[in-house]
């Protein structure tokens, strides 16, 4: 019997990890994508022993331009066809806009948006051809409104929502569904690489990794349009789209500066 395989982006830590898990669980082979191999190789194993299914590790920086052909031609090369892609890889920082580094805004466009876009271009086609597929967008609660010391990462993910809900409505026709994702604060890395101090008001908010992924993949195998975890994670994103946008937009900055600890503008 052929294995439905599943790939997932940014697989060596916080949510991809439990994504894998959870695919693993329901049956999938997996293909883990990261930049930290060893990571990926203790987790590969890991889910082979308890669950009995392959699992390939190809350790690249998504936000380098050679990361999508490696990708693909491992797969052509083991005549893997992905049934199943979870774009989870991305990341983002809580800083003024005028002092963030270029190298570093440019690094999160790469990844947050053009690999998320070029690894979908790719993989989207076998799909359709095969009138079958589920491709998650991992966005955020950030997507839905402007995001003040978040600047370029609440841009990149508000793109992978228009984006993953234009698929949604393309790709639909050929047996293929995109959901997108849109979790609020949950306990990975991530508060760690967007330099967030871990505050009472941000530890309350916390979800686990492990209950995120498995809502996300929930909503995914249902077929669902857009997934957003958690009643307050609901309430906010119908508030944002039914307040004027001025009052989010000082919202949204009073949020950051509380996180950072900050008054100042």
């Amino acid at each position: 019997m052929t294995p439905s395989w599943a790939l997932v982006t940014g697989s060596s830590s916080g949510i991809g990890v439990c994504f894998a898990w959870e695919l693993a669980q329901k049956g999938y082979s997996l293909v883990l994508v990261a930049r930290r191999r060893e990571r990926m190789l203790e987790l590969a194993a890991q889910i082979s022993k308890k669950y009995l299914v392959s699992v390939e590790v190809i350790a690249c920086d998504l936000s380098e331009s050679s990361a999508i052909p490696l990708i693909v031609a491992e797969l052509n090369n083991k005549k893997i066809e992905i049934e199943v892609l979870v774009n989870n890889a991305g990341y983002g920082k809580l800083e003024s806009f005028l002092t963030s580094d270029k190298a570093i805004n440019t690094n999160m466009i790469d990844l947050n948006i053009k690999a998320l876009t070029d690894l979908t271009h790719a993989l989207a086609k076998p799909m359709v051809q095969n009138k079958k597929g589920f491709i998650l967008m991992v966005a955020s609660v950030g997507a839905f409104q402007p995001d003040p010391y978040f600047a370029v990462y609440g841009a990149t993910k508000a793109y992978v929502l228009s984006f993953g809900e234009a698929l949604y409505h393309e790709l639909k026709p050929y047996g293929v569904t995109v959901s997108t994702f849109a979790p609020g604060p949950t306990a990975t890395e991530f508060l760690d690489t967007a330099n967030v101090p871990k505050s009472p008001l941000t530890l309350k908010f916390l979800v686990p990794a492990n209950t995120v992924a498995a809502i996300g993949l929930k909503g995914l195998f249902k077929k669902q349009r857009l997934i957003v975890p958690g009643f307050s994670n609901k309430i906010m994103v119908f508030l944002v789209q039914l307040l004027p946008r001025a009052i989010v937009l000082a919202m949204a900055a009073l949020t950051a500066k509380m996180m950072m600890g900050k008054n100042n503008t």
